[in-house]
């Protein structure tokens, strides 16, 4: 027996065990409880660097301790492929954006293969391709038939360089985020999500889910929402649909075994009002 490890060799091993067995697909067991793990996913940039390794390898250890806790985890990855910054590394290297975004989807699942993350990969999905934007669409077309998603002008943080609008945090200190050049103010057309429909209904119902669960908890900004309403003439405000309203995160705390909820909201009505999630 080696009294060394010789990492590059056993883990290939192993690997090739679960790959072949299917060690980690998520099948239908109603004897067991439910666990869905799921960790932000990753813009395909063309290779992992040690912030992804941080992010994965803390929801991986969330996913094997709920398994070996006896629950049927689904645990699935997927990439954040769809928007301008794989448009930009293309035209930056004179190359297709769809080739370019493939290429790196094939480099970086290579890499979290050899991580060993024990991801149900026949469940891997991309955001730039059809099969997964039709319904990205679909979702959007159903909004606008409600009258919850429209246009307007307002006023944007704009990029000469770039061509393209920048959120706040992209903008910091003036400059864009992407190439340094100074950024501007620039009146342009754009699409909104009505939020605010929603927002006493969520907070009337957070009493029902609160009370459905003595393993919930809830971290509500209600203050938040208290500012908006005292606040005169902004019960018919909307929040622009590059800064939705509403997110809900669904953390575990695995020493407590415990699923918590976490309310959180980001508004953009004002900038005294913002917050960061």
């Amino acid at each position: 027996m080696d009294e060394k490890y010789f990492a590059k060799k056993v883990e290939q091993k192993w690997q090739t065990k679960w790959a072949e067995s299917g060690a980690f697909n998520a099948e239908i067991d109603e004897s067991k409880p439910k666990f869905y793990q799921l960790e932000m996913l990753p813009y395909p940039s063309g290779n992992l660097h040690m912030g992804h390794v941080r992010n994965y390898s803390a929801g991986d250890a969330v996913a094997w301790y709920k398994r070996l806790r006896g629950f049927n985890v689904l645990h699935p990855i997927g990439w954040d492929s769809f928007g301008q910054p794989a448009e930009d590394a293309a035209v930056k290297r004179g190359v297709n954006p769809r080739d370019w975004t493939e290429e790196n989807i094939i480099a970086m699942r290579g890499q979290l293969e050899r991580l060993g993350i024990s991801y149900d990969w026949r469940r891997q999905m991309a955001a730039h391709r059809p099969d997964y934007y039709k319904f990205d669409q679909w979702f959007f077309l159903k909004l606008y038939e409600m009258g919850l998603a429209y246009k307007r002008m307002t006023q944007v943080n704009w990029c000469s360089h770039d061509q393209a609008t920048l959120s706040n945090e992209q903008a910091s200190g003036g400059l864009c985020w992407r190439c340094g050049n100074p950024v501007t103010k620039k009146d342009l057309e754009q699409w909104f999500l009505k939020t605010t429909s929603y927002a006493d209904r969520l907070l009337d119902d957070m009493a029902e889910i609160e009370s459905g669960s003595s393993d919930l908890t809830l971290d509500i900004p209600f203050e938040e929402f208290d500012r908006l309403k005292a606040k005169e003439g902004l019960a018919g405000v909307t929040t622009p649909i590059s800064d939705i309203g509403m997110i809900f995160l669904n953390d575990v705390d695995p020493m407590l075994d415990k699923n918590v909820c976490t309310f959180r909201s980001i508004l953009s009505i004002n900038p005294s009002f913002r917050t960061n999630a």
